[in-house]
């Protein structure tokens, strides 16, 4: 993968992937360092929005402070800029632990108190594991590995719906070489938005020049869907959850079934697991796991799956709760429109979307313009 080295970067260096790079605005980059201060004028911005510069390899906190500003607001502005902030806000998500950062990260920089009530957990297992080196290498993929006969050369691409998909397939690479052939037309690796960025482990990229990346302007199944084009009976490996504990969201028979419908022959492939965390899951919400009469003092909570949602309303009814109570104590925000549609279908309006999905950036600057509304309308959050 590609990536992009932009101006003269303090000692540690400073990476931009070029997905980020969308149209451009004056931003400054600051590290201090022994108390030293580098500063260095960039030229990056996401459409109509910010974005948080990071090192592409990541580095200790204490060794780095972003600020990004717009020069123009700069100048005379800042009224307005404290206005999109959501300063002291309590805001819950209830994103698993490989998402949680980012969204935590995120909320920190507008001034959130970030509040991480997980409900349901993406992980890898045995199974899962064994079926993804199936899928790259054969049934017996350590044999075919070690030959360097590869099953992926059957296939005409894959078709990455998420980064814990992505991870799967770059942990069954990890050490076995490269599984493409020389010969052959294009090998097609779609992903959404900004899990593109994680394609580079997979190797493939590096390793051979029959790889293209697939990336839809949409970040959403159908978008991606729409990128692949026809098929023509070609066959596309799809890395999916298997869903344990709850009721599988229909986003995933629908993806398959849209390839389908544009002549691929989708195979499905059980890349991980997505696992319901329990009865108990509810409980950060509450006051404390021994008094579970009220809920603390919330103002948003953020869901970015159905999957999520739909765990922490069965883990409300087994804590003698319902969502009613709770969507009557804050405000409800979806990730998306698939995630919103999610909710629809299990009985929960939300007050906020955010139509901006590529990232978590898109559902933070919602419910920043969503509170930054009530306060001009003069209702007391």
């Amino acid at each position: 993968m590609e990536v992009i080295r932009v101006g003269k970067p303090p000692p540690f260096g400073l990476w931009v992937s070029p997905w980020s790079l969308r149209c451009m605005s004056n931003v400054s980059y600051e590290h201090h360092e022994k108390g030293k201060s580098y500063s260095i004028l960039l030229r990056l911005q996401q459409t109509g929005q910010h974005t948080l510069l990071r090192p592409f390899l990541g580095f200790p906190r204490s060794q780095q402070q972003a600020h990004i500003h717009d020069e123009q607001e700069m100048a005379g502005n800042d009224e307005e800029e404290q206005g999109k902030r959501l300063e002291g806000l309590v805001v819950g998500f209830t994103t698993p632990a490989h998402y949680a950062a980012s969204l935590r990260d995120g909320l920190e920089m507008v001034g959130a108190r970030p509040l991480w009530c997980p409900t349901i957990v993406v992980e890898s297992t045995l199974e899962t594991q064994a079926e993804v080196g199936a899928s790259i290498w054969g049934s017996d993929s350590s044999t075919s590995a070690a030959a360097g006969i590869s099953a992926l050369d059957r296939h005409k691409g894959v078709a990455f719906t998420s980064r814990a998909g992505i991870r799967a397939f770059a942990e069954a690479l990890k050490g076995r070489g490269n599984p493409l052939g020389d010969a052959g037309g294009a090998f097609l690796l779609g992903a959404l938005g900004k899990d593109a960025e994680l394609l580079h482990e997979l190797g493939l990229l590096r390793s051979n020049s029959r790889a293209r990346v697939v990336v839809p302007t949409v970040a959403s199944p159908d978008a991606l869907i729409e990128a692949f084009g026809e098929g023509k009976g070609q066959s596309l490996l799809c890395p999916v959850p298997l869903v344990i504990g709850l009721e599988e969201p229909p986003v995933v028979p629908n993806f398959l079934q849209g390839l389908r419908s544009k002549g691929w022959n989708a195979v499905r492939v059980n890349a991980y697991v997505t696992k319901w965390l329990g009865e108990q899951c509810a409980e950060p919400l509450f006051n404390s796991s021994k008094c579970l009469d009220g809920f603390r003092n919330v103002d948003a909570l953020i869901f970015t799956s159905t999957a999520e949602l739909e765990g922490l309303v069965k883990s409300l009814r087994a804590l003698g709760q319902d969502m009613s109570f709770l969507r009557r104590q804050c405000v409800l925000a979806a990730h998306g429109p698939v995630t919103a549609k999610g909710a629809a279908r299990l009985g929960v309006e939300v007050d906020v979307v955010g139509e901006q999905f590529q990232s978590f950036q898109g559902i933070i600057d919602a419910l920043v313009a969503y509170f930054r509304s009530r306060s001009s309308s003069s209702i007391k959050i």
